[in-house]
């Protein structure tokens, strides 16, 4: 007998349960928005742990590049050849920018961030 109440209460909880789900309406809006940058873009431009893993990894850089120069055969000139997006150039204020103004990246505005 208990083990009939057991189950009838175990299966009027998962009808319950499930009728309540149900009724609730999830809307989402479809516009792209740049809450996910927030996080990304305060960590890029305020963690010490960024500024340390820059300079570790420019001086790592630097110091291969005179071992390989110095071990070099050639004449030819040396070159150091780079990514310049966030690597040479700090686009996060442009992240910041898109934050602020609710935005999506598009090549658009991209553009006339970096020509300004």
């Amino acid at each position: 007998m208990m083990r009939k109440f057991i189950y009838v209460i175990f299966v009027f909880f998962v009808f319950s349960c499930n009728e309540q789900t149900g009724i609730q309406e999830v809307k989402i809006d479809n516009k792209p928005t740049s809450d996910y940058l927030i996080a990304a873009t305060v960590w890029y431009q305020q963690s010490a742990e960024m500024q340390a893993i820059c300079y570790q990894t420019f001086n790592l850089a630097e110091k291969q590049l005179l071992v390989n120069a110095a071990n070099c055969k050639t004449d030819l000139p040396k070159a150091v050849v780079v990514d310049i997006d966030e690597t040479m150039l700090d686009n996060s204020f442009f992240e910041a920018y898109l934050i602020h103004n609710n935005e999506s990246y598009n090549y658009d505005l991209w553009k006339k961030w970096v020509v300004n």
